[in-house]
């Protein structure tokens, strides 16, 4: 069964949401987890490419960007960037950073949805949370970071 965890930012900051990303992934990595970051472009596909080198100074995650012809190695990179749909092989954590659900969440054990303290954000927040709901019979869980 896939579980969908909210973590709200309480307070709003320059590049807040991408910071919240990378402590997310680092976190999962720790735990011994394979994350697809899933992004809505290229654009932002980059930012988090490198943010993800030098967010903490004292932690490495090894990580890479994927394109639609490659095959990333889950065990060289446990972390991947992605701006197309995840291969099958994807199934652990997803990190999602679109506007709307994404149609491959059932893949996955577990998906983060990261919220900017931002109305905007927040608003959009709330119908993939009423989506989720009703997707997985089941209410998602929030956390306030």
């Amino acid at each position: 069964m896939t579980t969908v965890t909210f973590y709200y930012r309480k307070t709003s900051q320059h590049l807040g949401k991408a910071r919240l990303v990378c402590q997310l992934a680092s976190t999962a990595y720790r735990n011994g987890h394979k994350v697809y970051v899933s992004v809505q472009n290229e654009t932002q596909c980059e930012m988090l490419n490198q943010m993800l080198w030098t967010f903490s100074p004292n932690s490495y995650i090894p990580h890479t960007s994927m394109t639609d012809d490659q095959d990333p190695d889950l065990e060289k990179f446990p972390v991947v960037i992605g701006v197309s749909d995840p291969p099958d092989k994807f199934n652990d954590v997803l990190i999602s950073l679109h506007d709307e659900v994404p149609s491959f969440v059932n893949q996955f054990q577990r998906v983060v949805e990261p919220v900017d303290a931002h109305p905007e954000d927040e608003a959009k927040a709330k119908v993939r949370f009423t989506q989720y709901q009703s997707l997985f019979e089941s209410e998602p869980k929030t956390h306030y970071i």
